[in-house]
């Protein structure tokens, strides 16, 4: 009699301890999951946040712009500038660059920049759409030069003006090629006055090309190449990876990307 005694003491202690390890490993579940829902909606949880990425790439814009605007006034200062008469005769002007000035790449381009589009009303500049090159080669009195070799040794700026009006909504789409094959056709940027310059060349020419590297800037044409919208930052500062058309200044958009919009307004507005 006392030996079962003994024995239903056992087992009552094994079944008392397989009770409380099954509660605790369910407890322990329990937590876990706790801990794991609270961690998949805290956002602070992430490194940065949706807003906080949203604001570098508005910074990296701002960056861009601010580039443009120095970079195109060191080109003036120069002593061969581009004539002003391109400035004012053009519907859409172009400018692309590898200068640090310019501030990060977006992703494998070999340069970075921005579109602005002139109000043919009004005569006042958009607000840049902001976008990449990529590929092809320049050509111009030497040996064809790849552009993304001449980027990536050399500190480059590359500007095109678009003459005739409709040239702006080459732009207004997802990419566009340039060169006399792939798509429009860019010629070598114009140096002597020209009086009619905006009737004469408009007519067959899509782009004109300059290039400035070294403090020095000749025209050039393109070939092969492709420039496209940069989503990333066009989505930060418009909401809108793609830009259908090019926008008036407004108040929704920071002051800091209007900066190269305000200087032309100011230098090109005949």
């Amino acid at each position: 009699m006392r030996k079962i005694s003994v024995i239903v003491i056992c087992l009552l202690l094994v079944m008392t301890f397989l009770t409380i390890s099954s509660l605790a490993e369910n407890n322990t579940l329990a937590i876990s999951k706790t801990i794991s829902n609270i961690e998949a909606k805290e956002p602070s949880s992430n490194p940065i946040s949706i807003q906080g990425k949203r604001q570098q790439a508005i910074n990296k814009a701002s960056e861009r712009v601010t580039g443009a605007v120095s970079l195109v006034k060191e080109i003036n200062a120069g002593l061969y500038p581009i004539p002003k008469y391109m400035y004012n005769n053009a519907r859409v002007m172009i400018v692309v660059s590898s200068y640090k000035r310019f501030g990060e790449k977006s992703g494998d381009e070999a340069g970075r920049g921005i579109a602005v589009a002139r109000d043919p009303k009004t005569r006042q500049w958009s607000a840049p759409i902001f976008v990449t090159v990529k590929d092809g080669y320049i050509k111009d009195q030497t040996e064809p030069r790849d552009i993304n070799d001449q980027f990536s040794d050399s500190e480059t700026t590359m500007v095109f003006f678009g003459i005739h009006e409709n040239a702006k909504n080459m732009f207004c789409k997802e990419e566009t090629d340039l060169g006399n094959l792939a798509g429009v056709l860019v010629s070598s940027g114009i140096f002597q006055y020209r009086k009619h310059v905006g009737e004469s060349a408009a007519l067959s020419v899509g782009l004109f090309g300059y290039v400035y590297s070294r403090q020095l800037i000749i025209g050039i044409s393109i070939e092969n190449s492709t420039i496209r919208q940069d989503q990333v930052l066009n989505e930060a500062v418009y909401e809108t990876k793609v830009l259908e058309q090019f926008l008036q200044p407004a108040p929704f958009i920071p002051k800091p990307i209007l900066a190269y919009t305000d200087s032309s307004n100011k230098l090109f507005i005949t």
